[in-house]
């Protein structure tokens, strides 16, 4: 998917009709929303970033495949591009496992945390799908949602 794809699919959840109702969500001049609609310049992470709060998913996929679309050098644009998909993926293949075994989802999230303590790396696992936000954040209330025990 294209960042301009991205761009008409939030223009058509918010339900807006002009391209300056969409700049003015995104906290973008029009002249800039009608660049990156043109192609003639690709969308920086900020905006990339606000499309994914309005799309409710992840923005390294859409900052990943604006990288992908800026690159000039095709090893880099194919290494971005795998980046963006693997993002789909990951997301979507958590998403199931998160729907299909809770409480396994929210041990393996964990463990990943723990992991990344060690490394130094954040300690929180930041991301807008709700389904991995609860079962990190909120355990007990999922099981509870869930009507395990």
């Amino acid at each position: 998917m294209k960042t301009t794809d991205y761009m008409h699919t939030a223009k058509a959840k918010l339900k807006l009709k002009t391209n300056a109702q969409l700049a003015k969500e995104l906290n973008l001049t029009e002249a800039a929303l009608s660049y990156y609609e043109s192609g003639k310049r690709i969308m920086d992470d900020y905006t990339a970033t606000q499309l994914a709060k309005i799309l409710g998913i992840d923005p390294m996929r859409i900052i990943a495949q604006a990288n992908a679309e800026r690159e000039k050098d095709e090893k880099k644009r194919s290494f971005w591009l795998s980046y963006a998909k693997a993002a789909c993926t990951l997301l979507a293949v958590m998403s199931a496992v998160c729907a299909t075994a809770p409480d396994a989802a929210a041990s393996a999230l964990r463990r990943k945390a723990n992991d990344m303590k060690n490394t130094g790396a954040p300690e929180t696992i930041r991301t807008s799908d709700p389904c991995l936000r609860r079962a990190v954040l909120y355990p007990a209330e999922l099981r509870a949602h869930s009507g395990a025990r």
